[in-house]
């Protein structure tokens, strides 16, 4: 009888034609709340292990998957929300997931046998996966646009860079740099160090490819407010420095450094070469978008409805097994 209601309950809120507030997806809270946005497939390598929430697109296959370990709020993905959100399968034995995982497609645990604390919902229908993806290769394409802030530059030798946001306006600085001076610095060893007017964003917009040469700058200090938009690049591979500034990289596949990133990561692909953890164990990143650009997509309310529906029959499928 409990399988005739809750099935009964999906059906209404799929067909029953009443009013509800559509949900939007909005970009700097995304960035905010998660600290993993695969668009597309995840991958792990070094390690499997996501220190906050994360959204993926695509798939995901690990032996083993850890996320959200510090316990941070989940993530509300076009209404849906957990500690995980993944748009396809899930192949992987997840040993803890805090807030849980909401799963598109299906879900196959690697080893069942072994205990796990990790509550899984599969084949959850209405997760944004298209509006995802337009909505950040949109906002790494308008942020590509702005004009570098007065007083903003980058200076150093192999051993040091100095960045240094100038003044900003209404709080959002800019720095663009063209694919040879990127590729000058950040294919070094030096430590990068940040010189950021107070309550001021700074967005460093960067050209080129970095398929053939890895980012070897290092960024050790924690920069909660700094944002790499790497707009053109369809490969980024960090080599085995810390990288503790968020990066946004769209069309990319992006291999994160073995030293780790603290902050957030946005990727077309991410490949898990070390682990991704929130700013002091509360936060992705933590600075502003400029009002200009266009960080939100509205979804409409029935998509909303057609998502509530599926977490309702995805869970009438799990305790039917």
């Amino acid at each position: 009888m409990s399988f005739v209601r809750v099935g009964a309950f999906a059906l209404g809120v799929i067909l029953t034609p009443f009013a509800a507030s559509a949900v939007s997806l909005d970009a700097q809270t995304l960035m905010n709340t998660a600290v993993a946005i695969s668009l597309g497939d995840f991958t792990t390598v070094n390690t499997a292990h996501v220190e906050g929430p994360t959204y993926i697109g695509g798939s995901v296959a690990s032996g083993t998957f850890d996320v959200n370990t510090d316990g941070l709020p989940s993530i509300n993905v076009g209404g849906i929300t957990g500690g995980l959100i993944v748009g396809g399968d899930m192949t992987a034995h997840a040993n803890t997931i805090i807030g849980g995982a909401q799963v598109g497609g299906t879900f196959t645990d690697t080893n069942s046998g072994a205990s796990s604390s990790a509550v899984i919902t599969d084949h959850v229908d209405g997760i944004p996966v298209a509006a995802m993806t337009s909505l950040f290769t949109d906002l790494s394409g308008e942020l590509s646009s702005l004009s570098t802030t007065l007083g903003a530059s980058i200076t150093g030798d192999m051993n040091n860079i100095s960045v240094v946001s100038g003044a900003g306006v209404d709080g959002i600085a800019v720095l663009n740099l063209d694919a040879t001076t990127a590729a000058s610095y950040f294919t070094t060893n030096a430590l990068m160090n940040f010189s950021i007017d107070d309550d001021t964003t700074l967005i460093i917009n960067v050209a080129g490819n970095f398929d053939t040469s890895y980012v070897t700058a290092k960024v050790n200090t924690d920069q909660p407010n700094v944002l790499f938009n790497f707009y053109e690049a369809t490969t980024v591979t960090f080599g085995s420095q810390a990288w503790n500034a968020s990066v946004l990289a769209p069309l990319a596949t992006v291999s994160t450094p073995q030293g780790g990133v603290n902050g957030t990561v946005v990727a077309g692909e991410i490949r898990l070469g070390g682990e991704i953890r929130p700013y002091n164990n509360s936060n992705g990143f933590a600075g502003d978008l400029p009002t200009a650009t266009p960080p939100v997509v509205p979804l409409p309310a029935s998509f909303v409805l057609l998502g509530s529906a599926g977490l309702a029959l995805g869970a009438m499928r799990r305790r039917r097994r």
